[in-house]
């Protein structure tokens, strides 16, 4: 229901399980994935899950890795409460599984026109480090511990305080009871989630997967609003990260614009042959990197281009194509930028223009002569053959 407060044109899917038991979780997660990869007319691109426990069995957090790896694979992005205890029982899993974004959470005060007062840390807010899973190499930043060598939880927050949270209507509660928890704030993420890759798929880019590796570099920018106060009890909020609030609160639109790589992608371009072809895109100005690639026509296998005497400029917005030929017609064009790949453009070579500048014989005189312009005749024309120098010769009887 907040999911899609949030993000209302999103389609909802509930999944329900008998038990929070690992045999039916994983059977859950399981049928999700299916659901992803037999249903694309589902549209399933955001998992959210307002449950957790301790990372107690090895063997299934394992398991549940496997599971959650194939979700982000298939472009599923994962979100998951880290807790309401505090840093009370170490973190929490699934949050704590690399391929899941945990959500922590906050006590907000706005005033009466909606504008944020004051915002801290939540008591409650779960926060520890891993006691199974290594650091992840995207895990890094300004707070983020040297020492620790294991996963940090959580990524980001959200508010999530009972004593200030959200207020739900419902058949029960006609005028409406406050709701809070970390399982508040994990789908209050997701709905977030839907609007980004709604934006996304308008720019022609693929849903989002899995987030942690897009959002670190992020941290300490405009992106998020950095919680600097209040504590779960052994971490306190502070500068950058921390495993209270991880990265911090997300600010509109400027984390939607950093998630949106590319604001034109490259069209057709049609040229004849012998031209120069120039392929071009516009992307934010956040894109780190730029690889044009190239598949052949008749061919199903991408390769990078390097710059050489036909490609220049392969690794920037604009792919330059010297003196395209017609075997080239029909290749098709990408560019990954960042962590995106743009949809392909093909390149339509059209053949080499003939201009004829001197005619041959002249109507109503009928012969055999050979000759150049009307001192040539022809009786009865009936081929013609085209020499490497663009002359043309007539057959005729």
């Amino acid at each position: 229901e907040w999911s899609s407060s949030i993000a209302p044109g999103a389609n909802i899917r509930l999944y329900g399980v008998g038990s929070l038991s690992s045999t039916d979780l994983d059977s859950g997660y399981q049928q999700v994935y299916n659901d992803v990869t037999n249903h694309p007319e589902f549209g399933l691109h955001v998992l959210s899950l307002s449950f957790g426990g301790p990372e107690s069995s090895p063997g299934q957090l394992q398991t549940d890795d496997q599971l959650f790896a194939q979700l982000a694979t298939a472009g599923v992005t994962v979100f998951a409460s880290s807790g309401d205890n505090g840093s009370t029982g170490g973190a929490s899993s699934p949050a704590s599984d690399p391929n899941v974004t945990g959500v922590g959470g906050t006590s907000i005060t706005m005033n009466s026109s909606g504008v944020v007062t004051n915002e801290t840390a939540w008591s409650g807010s779960g926060g520890n480090s891993s006691a199974y899973f290594s650091k992840p190499s995207w895990q890094t930043g300004m707070g983020v511990s040297g020492s620790i060598s294991t996963r940090e939880v959580p990524d980001v927050a959200a508010p999530a305080d009972p004593g200030t949270g959200g207020l739900v209507v419902w058949e029960n509660a006609p005028t409406g009871e406050s709701v809070g928890g970390t399982s508040w704030s994990a789908p209050t993420w997701a709905g977030f989630a839907a609007l980004i890759n709604q934006a996304r798929a308008a720019n022609h880019e693929q849903p989002l997967g899995m987030l942690n590796p897009k959002i670190y570099p992020l941290l300490g920018t405009s992106s998020f609003r950095d919680i600097t106060s209040g504590n779960n009890g052994a971490y306190s909020a502070g500068p950058g990260y921390d495993m209270v609030t991880g990265l911090g609160v997300p600010v509109f639109p400027d984390l939607l614009n950093q998630l949106i790589q590319i604001l034109d992608p490259p069209a057709n371009v049609e040229v004849n042959a012998g031209e120069d072809a120039v392929f071009s895109l516009i992307a934010e100005s956040s894109a780190s990197s730029f690889q044009w690639q190239r598949l052949p026509a008749n061919s199903s296998t991408w390769g990078n281009i390097t710059n050489d005497a036909t490609y220049g400029n392969a690794t920037t917005n604009v792919l330059t194509i010297t003196a395209a030929t017609a075997a080239m017609s029909g290749d098709q064009f990408r560019c990954i930028v960042g962590t995106t790949t743009t949809p392909a453009a093909t390149l339509i070579v059209l053949p080499q223009l003939l201009y004829v500048s001197t005619l041959a014989g002249q109507p109503g005189s009928a012969g055999t002569n050979n000759g150049q312009g009307a001192n040539a005749q022809f009786n009865l024309p009936n081929d013609v053959a085209l020499d490497a120098n663009g002359n043309i010769f007539v057959a005729d009887t």
